[in-house]
């Protein structure tokens, strides 16, 4: 019977929802026909929560439903929810008093939005009553088992589950099950149960066709025709002589506390960030370092010539005291910008957001974690990955700000890369790890999280 359902997209959805978004709202229909959970798993851009709004708006008349997101995210969802569901009452928990009246008077038709960090501050208040639909984006947020944030979702009851996440494993399997313990319980069984099975590549098919039905990938090469261009470069920077005798220094005393032990440690992992913060600028492990900054100096060379044309630009680091080494190097030569990381308050990422957007400043400086997700930033078609991050998934989700629908321009990512460096290594770290979901998606390998050996091979100064 839920195969056959042909629902029809609610009258009340004021967008206008392209065939592959529209499908994947039917998708979401048939599945919780039958009472599965199902798994959006669609490319950043390509409207998750478009097609997320049509299926609360189908559900509404059943009762009060639940969107948990990122703090950074829940007042997108309230625009997003206002402007394309204006008959839905979106009701927000963030920053109100009276929580514990909200969600119990909430009827239907309402939306309640709450934040991760709401959802185990007031764990039992959101627990306490069973709600229509429940929907959490960025579901990769729970995909620790043994955290406050999982234990807390897992507490929640509902008739309708659907998750949002462009990535559902970004470093081991354990991930994609907990992500299905939340929306299927016990379809891949314990945990333990799941290692067992699953830990070895020749049974990773079998994982794919049991998962494969509750779970919607779509690329955005597949799906949309004409969104432009990508183009990826990786342009090498030569750090000084001075510079490199510094990065050495650094090098071999990460090497000689990871020879020392059999297995990680706090001082080790320690030890490789001061490292990777070395290829980066010797300013952040050396405040007090008069020489050169050869990869600022490489920035600036290309924030010129980007901006010269005419064009705008997102620049993105893990690290925000290399942000500021940025922001600092663009003061000194009168260029404006904007600037966001984990620190800036939801309603100034708004701020920024729509400033950006509306052309108030051509370059925005962004912290890898803090725009990886939830901006909208179609305005810039330059992007500038200043360091690279363990998992590719991070940068391209970030990229993504840029490269996706309401793009008309070509977008070029350009990501800066110290020559000799452990950074060089992590490149070639992400050409073997690759894309998780894709990996689970083909069938094919999935990598694991980074062990001994990973950051062995990464310190050693041979190919």
């Amino acid at each position: 019977e839920a195969a056959r359902l042909q629902p029809d997209i609610p009258a009340g959805l004021t967008a206008q929802m392209r065939d592959y978004q529209a499908e994947g709202f039917r998708w979401m229909v048939r599945l919780d026909a039958w009472g599965a959970g199902a798994c959006l798993a669609d490319d950043m851009g390509l409207g998750k929560t478009v097609q997320a709004i049509a299926f609360l708006l189908y559900k509404a008349a059943k009762g009060p439903s639940l969107v948990v997101a990122p703090a950074s995210v829940v007042f997108n969802w309230e625009q997003e929810l206002s402007r394309f569901a204006p008959g839905l009452q979106v009701k927000s928990l963030y920053g109100q008093a009276d929580r514990d009246v909200i969600v119990r008077n909430a009827e239907a038709y309402d939306i309640v939005l709450a934040s991760y960090g709401l959802l185990v501050s007031e764990k039992d208040l959101l627990s306490s009553r069973e709600w229509n639909v429940i929907c959490l984006d960025e579901a990769h947020t729970i995909k620790n088992r043994g955290t406050k944030t999982s234990a807390a979702a897992m507490d929640l009851r509902s008739g309708s589950r659907i998750i949002l996440t462009g990535t559902p494993v970004q470093n081991y399997l354990g991930e994609l099950w907990n992500l299905f313990q939340f929306l299927n319980p016990g379809l891949l069984g314990t945990f333990e149960q799941f290692t067992e099975k699953f830990s070895s590549p020749e049974r990773r098919g079998q994982l794919k066709r049991i998962v494969q039905p509750f779970l919607l990938r779509r690329t955005k090469a597949e799906v949309i025709e004409e969104l432009p261009d990508k183009t990826e470069v990786t342009r090498k920077v030569s750090l000084s002589e001075a510079e490199m005798a510094v990065y050495e220094t650094f090098r071999e005393r990460a090497k000689a506390a990871l020879d020392s032990g059999e297995k990680l440690s706090v001082n080790a992992l320690s030890d490789i960030t001061l490292l990777r913060e070395a290829a980066c600028s010797i300013r952040l492990v050396k405040p007090d370092w008069p020489g050169a900054d050869s990869k600022i100096a490489a920035m600036m060379e290309l924030v010129d010539s980007i901006l010269s044309g005419g064009n705008r630009v997102l620049v993105f680091s893990q690290f925000t005291r290399f942000l500021s080494l940025a922001a600092q190097a663009l003061e000194r030569a009168g260029i404006p910008y904007l600037y966001l990381d984990g620190t800036t308050p939801p309603r100034k990422r708004e701020t920024l957001v729509r400033d950006f957007q509306n052309g108030a400043c051509k370059i925005f400086l962004i912290s890898l974690k803090a725009g990886g997700l939830g901006l909208n930033l179609t305005m810039a078609n330059y992007v500038i990955h200043l360091d690279p991050w363990w998992n590719p998934a991070i940068e391209q989700q970030a990229s993504d700000r840029a490269h996706r629908i309401g793009q008309k321009r070509n977008v070029t990512v350009y990501r800066l890369i110290s020559e000799h460096t452990i950074e060089e290594k992590i490149l070639r770290l992400h050409a073997s790890k690759k894309d998780m979901v894709d990996s689970i998606l083909d069938g094919t390998s999935v990598s694991h999280a980074l062990t001994l050996d990973d950051l062995k091979m990464l310190l050693d100064m041979t190919d």
